[in-house]
């Protein structure tokens, strides 16, 4: 079991970018096939389309993935719970998986300097090479180096966005120069930023007395009753009756996909299992076992 204690706090704040990063929980492929990397950019890119946040790169390679993300109103925990979890229920279904896919939670560390992103950029799209996946970044197609370099990436990304520095005319330029270049992530920071650690203070100070992490975390997303009464319209059912501890089929399949629901609109798989009263255990069969 994971120590959820262990974890070095976060901060989540709107409008500043983000290095994403996580890996298959058992060091096994993540991508095995160009659909899964498809897959998966198509699930990351609806979300963050959805819920507006925005990609300014990515890599996905075997076992792990790197992204550049700048958040929206919708804190990235909760977003990558989600994506994680569609992806997984994909995951499982095409490659006969069981079980939980990704190593925890992700890495993400908030960018405090913007000249960071000068190195995160380069950093991304030169994982594929360091890692024998290509001799040549440009021949990669499965990371986002096609974007700067102002060509035809091989996907369109609804939620793109190009991070400041690299929004003039002389991008190109730019970012070929920053490519000729040796990174590596040895940047200032600590486990969960990159910048110093009195911006990181700052941050966290100015933060204080307003909203808490809780809030924000569930500003915008529908009440689990809101959820459970979607599913329910047009049936001959009620919330009461999803709650109720009858095992019949029709009332069941309900109850399960308002589950799913609210587990992707952020919420633990305790006060699901509260609010249906069920086990937790009842609320994570439920979601293993839903037929999207």
């Amino acid at each position: 079991m994971v120590d959820i204690m262990a974890y070095p706090p976060r901060q989540f704040h709107e409008g500043y970018w983000y290095h994403i990063f996580t890996r298959q929980q058992r060091g096994a492929p993540l991508f095995y096939t160009e659909d899964d990397r498809l897959t998966f950019l198509r699930i990351l890119d609806l979300d963050f389309d959805r819920l507006g946040a925005f990609i300014g790169g990515y890599s996905l390679l075997t076992n792990h993935y790197h992204l550049l993300a700048r958040m929206g109103p919708v804190p990235f925990g909760r977003i990558f719970q989600t994506v994680h979890m569609k992806y997984a229920r994909y995951f499982n279904s095409v490659h006969a998986g069981d079980g939980n896919l990704f190593k925890d939670r992700p890495g993400m560390k908030i960018v405090l300097d913007d000249s960071y992103l000068l190195q995160l950029v380069p950093y991304i799209h030169q994982n594929a090479t360091e890692a024998g996946l290509s001799d040549n970044p440009e021949d990669y197609q499965w990371h986002s180096d096609r974007y700067y370099r102002s060509q035809s990436p091989n996907i369109d990304l609804r939620s793109w966005q190009f991070p400041s520095h690299f929004c003039g005319s002389d991008r190109t330029e730019l970012y070929a120069e920053l490519m000729g270049e040796e990174v590596s992530e040895d940047w200032e920071g600590g486990d969960n930023y990159i910048g110093s650690k009195s911006e990181w203070k700052s941050l966290s100070r100015r933060e204080e007395g307003r909203e808490g992490e809780a809030y924000r975390d569930t500003r915008g997303r529908r009440s689990k009753e809101q959820i459970a009464n979607d599913v329910v319209r047009g049936t001959q059912w009620t919330v009461e009756d999803l709650k109720s501890p009858s095992r019949d089929r029709e009332r069941s399949a309900l109850r399960q996909e308002a589950m799913v629901k609210m587990y992707e609109e952020g919420y633990g798989q305790s006060e699901i299992g509260r609010f249906f009263n069920r086990s937790k255990g009842a609320v994570s069969y439920a979601i293993k076992n839903y037929d999207t």
